[in-house]
């Protein structure tokens, strides 16, 4: 019955072959090894040997459970009714305390499941189109199974060792796959396989909750499941009893319960169909608070340049209010671009999912985005549109920055970021160089896609610039927030007239009652539309643009004084000379920039990027 596999350990099978044969034979006198059990597989390369097993009888190949938390020692496949258990020899053995327990533990789970599987008569897999009630009565046989596994290992074992005694680590595996599975299926949207894949994980975390409730485990981190996880394992474990007595089974209370906790997975199961599945939110909302797992984000990070000289103008005069500017540039930053956006549905997503922080110098900023439709290009939007809007905040307070935007993973708490993303975007921003904020390659190529069709409704256009002079280093126009003011109160003020008229119905949920209201705003706000769009003259935002460099100018000037004053004493040291010349020419690139946003077409150092892509 048992086979030994083992490659990487050669005397394996002769210190081991007693050990294992004890544990056969105990089994074989309490008559607990199914006639179903054809092979035991010891092996020291479980997934291969698996896979060879899985190609040798031409089925799906099958995978060992391997999460962040823990990873499977042993795997039970059913090859034609015929079941294998694969234990990885390289944690069951004479060494591993647990062995023994495991051991038994797989072995009577396939003698459990035959049993249940007679009483209950029930189909092993569920066909397409079976109803939700119809699938859980199918797994209800494996669950009942492994009630009456649990309870048969607990009477066999005298002094049954806890492998897991918290249910924490299971909830934690199970939702950061289901939040996979999500995000998964905003590229194929194929509900089969999500059902399919959803309904595995579900099945394993109940099954390792059983176990863990027979071992006494504790509960108390089940999260967002704690009302619903006790009721249902507590009516998995009484209809079991019924099964087993030959009572009466119901199953109200296992679907009240199960379908509670696909909502709280913000899913809706119908039937295992093309049309059996209703997604309930987006997957960023998913497990948001409570969830320790990084998840792709756009992430940015800037550094305000000069910052140590602006700490050493605070610390020595009481009167500066410089801390007051940098924390209100960065909050009324994010707040008025927000403000710009005319979708209120955008505004509200930004509010919840945006992460930003100031620290020392630094600041990282960043929106999670999923791959379907345009949510890509939309995220950058909000992001760069941020950005601008933090930019041209500084820039009018004498504040300069750079910076680099990336994506990548990224996690954050109160207490710590833990970003891949992040990473990336400084090892962009350490390439600016100049008070500019860079673009990754691998963004520029993603905004590429569909562009024409993504972009419908952004202010993408003219959103990224470079340099004549380095065309490889693209970055977020800082003026084009500016310069296409007027057309986002254009935008604005023609999405408050459709809600007005009632032709916006997505936006509109409130029906007529909204209308009404928006026809009134829509009456009196527009002599402030008119007025907005008055003042928003191209000779206003030119004269805005003109005090950016009145500031800027007078930045330089200070710069050069200095670097004149030092040359006058002989005694200053050449490092001095090289920091003041490169803050010099920094400000001097920025200099360029804006007055190339003045007159774009006599200043031809730098260029629009065109976005426009045949994908």
């Amino acid at each position: 019955m048992i086979t030994y596999k083992i490659h990487k350990f050669p005397n394996f099978e002769k210190y081991h072959r007693n050990f294992f044969s004890i544990l056969i034979d105990n089994l074989n006198k309490e008559k607990l090894i199914s006639k179903c059990l054809d092979e035991i597989i010891i092996t020291d390369n479980i997934s291969e040997d698996i896979e060879d097993y899985c190609l040798k009888f031409n089925l799906p190949i099958q995978r060992i459970t391997v999460g962040r938390e823990f990873v499977a020692v042993s795997k039970i496949i059913d090859f034609d009714n015929c079941k294998k258990i694969f234990f990885n020899a390289e944690s069951i053995n004479i060494n591993n305390e647990y062995s023994t327990q495991i051991f038994y533990e797989q072995v009577i789970s396939v003698y459990s499941f035959e049993t249940i599987s007679k009483i209950t008569n029930t189909p092993i897999q569920y066909e397409v189109g079976d109803s939700l009630e119809e699938i859980i009565k199918i797994l209800f046989t494996k669950w009942s199974a492994s009630v009456l596994g649990a309870r048969i290992c607990k009477s066999l074992t005298k002094d049954k060792k806890v492998l897991f005694n918290d249910v924490k680590v299971f909830v934690n595996h199970f939702k950061r796959n289901i939040k996979g599975l999500h995000i998964e299926y905003q590229k194929n949207q194929n509900n089969q396989i999500f059902i399919s894949n959803f309904i595995h994980e579900l099945d394993y975390f109940i099954e390792r909750s059983i176990i863990l409730k027979s071992d006494e485990g504790s509960f108390e981190q089940l999260q967002e499941f704690k009302s619903d996880f006790p009721l249902l394992l507590q009516e998995i474990d009484l209809q079991t009893s019924n099964l087993l007595d030959d009572k009466v089974l119901s199953f109200l209370e296992i679907n009240s319960s199960i379908d509670n906790i696909l909502k709280l997975c913000n899913v809706k199961i119908h039937s295992y169909s093309q049309t059996g599945l209703h997604i309930l939110e987006s997957p960023k909302k998913l497990f948001k608070t409570n969830l320790i797992d990084t998840e792709q984000r756009i992430v940015a990070f800037i550094d305000i340049l000069g910052f140590s000289n602006i700490i050493k103008e605070y610390d020595s005069d009481e009167s500066s209010n410089i801390l007051n500017q940098l924390h209100e540039a960065l909050e009324n930053a994010i707040k008025t671009s927000i403000d710009t956006f005319a979708n209120p549905k955008i505004k509200s997503e930004i509010f919840e999912h945006i992460d930003y922080r100031m620290f020392s110098d630094c600041i990282c900023l960043s929106l999670p985005f999923i791959d379907y439709g345009n949510d890509f290009h939309l995220q950058f939007n909000s992001l760069s549109t941020i950005i601008k809007a933090y930019q041209l905040s500084m820039m009018n307070t004498g504040f300069y920055v750079r910076g680099g935007v990336a994506i990548g993973s990224f996690f954050s708490d109160r207490n710590m970021i833990f970003s891949g993303g992040l990473v990336k975007a400084h090892y962009i921003e350490g390439k600016a160089i100049n008070p500019i904020v860079v673009v990754d390659n691998a963004i520029i190529d993603r905004l590429k896609i569909d562009y024409k069709q993504h972009s419908k409704g952004l202010r993408l256009d003219g959103s990224l610039i470079y340099s004549v002079e380095s065309p490889e280093l693209v970055f977020i126009n800082p003026f084009e927030q500016l310069d296409n003011s007027n057309i986002a109160i254009t935008n604005l003020q023609s999405l408050i007239s459709e809600l007005a008229n009632g032709e916006n119905p997505d936006d509109d949920p409130l029906g007529k009652l909204s209308s009404t209201i928006f026809s009134l705003a829509n009456t009196s706000a527009k002599p402030i539309f008119e007025l907005a769009k008055n003042y928003l003259t191209p000779s206003n935002i030119k004269k805005s643009k003109e005090e950016i460099l009145r500031i800027l100018q007078l930045k330089i000037d200070d710069v050069e004084y200095e670097i004149k004053n030092a040359k006058s004493n002989n005694k200053t040291p050449k490092t001095y000379f090289v920091a003041q010349e490169s803050i010099l020419s920094k400000l001097i690139f920025l200099r360029e920039i804006i007055n190339w946003s003045i007159d774009s077409e006599s200043n031809s150092k730098f260029k629009i990027l065109n976005l426009i892509d045949s994908k």
